[in-house]
């Protein structure tokens, strides 16, 4: 339909504005359209906002409530200790302590050599070097965990030689373990400093391992504070298979005792060349020493 002047009307556009206007009963004043328009919009940004600033009061509101839940005992549990190895593995101020005789000694028959195969008879047997060897692998297990009631050292001693013996097969004894772990043997006391000793390894972090003669190791035992059981008061001079362990507890020691397991119960010599030939033999030791 043309208007006067020939042209052809223009439309009215369809928008939202015009639904409004129906929906607010068709009211067409001056200007409406644009206010209401406008004011529409500004309310829209104004939801907007709030919204934007509703979400980040959340997210500063929640590390809050966080740390008074953990601060309550409310919150979840901590895993630092199960992150750190170091933490989980050491459990205490010299909380075990292991004590172990040194290898077989020389006799008529076996005759003692050293590191470099050499006769000495201040050393290990050959057999002595194959407990030494295998050790090696009881407290540090190539595959599979620790052996129940053992721990891996984290200090290593062994007697030193001083006035009162040589203490020479104590040192060879650790010697393949040491070397395993990355640690080196300490042997600022030797035979005669037993109180010393433990004096020293109670204050340690970590689990320890004592090697020593067999006479004294006794006297080791009767330094520790309120040790329960009561330790056997010999050790016996043929027996080299035997674990000593003190266990920390809240009112002193626990003592335990379990055999190494590691050699038939009757060894029989190798060459000096193969010191870990009876790492096949599947017989076992006998139990530990009665008290």
């Amino acid at each position: 339909m043309a208007t006067q002047s020939g042209r052809p009307p223009v439309p009215r556009a369809r928008t939202g504005l015009r639904l409004n206007d129906r929906r607010m009963g068709g009211k067409h004043h001056a200007g409406y359209q644009t206010r209401r328009y406008r004011s529409g919009r500004f309310a829209m940004t104004r939801l907007r906002s709030s919204r934007i600033l509703s979400r980040r009061c959340a997210v500063a509101v929640v590390p809050v409530l966080s740390a008074v839940l953990a601060a309550c005992g409310g919150g979840a549990p901590s895993t630092s200790a199960a992150s750190d190895p170091a933490a989980s593995n050491t459990t205490g101020v010299g909380d075990v302590v292991t004590v172990i005789r040194h290898g077989e000694k020389p006799d008529h028959a076996n005759p003692g050599v050293d590191a470099h195969g050499k006769t000495d008879d201040s050393s290990l047997t050959s057999v002595g070097w194959q407990r030494a060897d295998l050790l090696a692998d009881l407290f540090d297990p190539t595959s599979g965990p620790l052996r129940a009631g053992l721990a891996q050292p984290v200090a290593i001693y062994a007697a030193g030689a001083n006035d009162d013996g040589e203490g020479q097969r104590p040192r060879e004894t650790v010697a393949p373990l040491a070397q395993k772990l990355g640690i080196t043997v300490n042997t600022d006391y030797g035979k005669g400093d037993e109180s010393k000793l433990v004096n020293t390894v109670t204050t340690l972090l970590g689990p320890t391992l004592i090697c020593w003669q067999h006479g004294e190791i006794p006297t080791i035992a009767a330094a520790f504070p309120h040790v329960t059981p009561t330790p056997p008061k010999d050790w016996p001079g043929n027996r080299f298979d035997v674990i000593w362990t003190f266990t920390k507890t809240a009112d002193g020691w626990r003592f335990a005792q379990l055999p190494e397991l590691l050699l038939p119960k009757t060894p029989t010599p190798s060459s000096t060349a193969d010191h870990s030939a009876h790492r096949r033999v599947p017989a076992l030791e006998r139990p530990a020493i009665d008290g």
